[in-house]
């Protein structure tokens, strides 16, 4: 009420009296609560909290997924390179009883080649598809075949007929507990006669 007098006071070109803003009537709806401010705050936070869960378990799935699809997509790239191989070599054979866990055989370019498991303590291929290439000109060529993410607990080669050989892997794929994902994958090659 006096507000509104001193406004209409002063519209009139008549002068006033000033008076101290704490003694002006203020609405007590003009803001919030201390009690409204805290129940806001709280709900926000609950819902913050939640919300940076899910992105860390998406994040973390993302990074499982990136993982999986690089192993998987190297495993792949090795199968490959090894049916290629082998396809159209000949002297298919393995060592010791079924399923093995070396195979042997001549490439096209009459190379020897040897594939086996690389042992824990080897530090070329730990747990790895290792292979050894004795070329013709002579010597020996040991390399990985597969990414140091890919821990392999087996790695077997059935031999058939003499021709068709399928190989058996089974293992990890990851490096971090987190996003490590178990792996079996099986193949067949089949020798093309020339």
């Amino acid at each position: 009420m006096k507000h509104e007098a001193l406004k209409q006071n002063s519209k009139k070109g008549q002068t006033s009296k000033s008076v101290p803003c704490f003694m002006l009537h203020v609405s007590s709806r003009a803001g919030f609560t201390l009690i409204e401010m805290l129940v806001s705050i709280s709900i926000f936070m609950v819902v913050m909290t939640v919300a940076a869960g899910s992105m860390v378990s998406i994040m973390d799935g993302n990074r499982k997924a990136q993982a999986i699809k690089s192993v998987m997509d190297n495993l792949s790239f090795a199968l490959e390179g090894i049916s290629k191989s082998a396809r159209t070599g000949s002297g298919f054979s393995v060592s010791g009883s079924l399923p093995s866990n070396s195979f042997s055989y001549t490439d096209y370019k009459k190379n020897v080649i040897s594939l086996s498991l690389g042992a824990v303590s080897d530090s070329l291929c730990p747990n790895g598809i290792k292979r050894v290439k004795v070329p013709v000109a002579g010597g020996t060529i040991s390399e990985c075949l597969t990414a140091k993410e890919v821990k392999l607990d087996t790695l077997g080669f059935s031999l058939a007929d003499g021709d068709l050989v399928t190989i058996i892997l089974n293992g990890t794929a990851g490096t971090k507990d987190k996003i490590k994902t178990p792996f079996f994958l099986q193949t067949s090659v089949a020798r093309i006669g020339f």
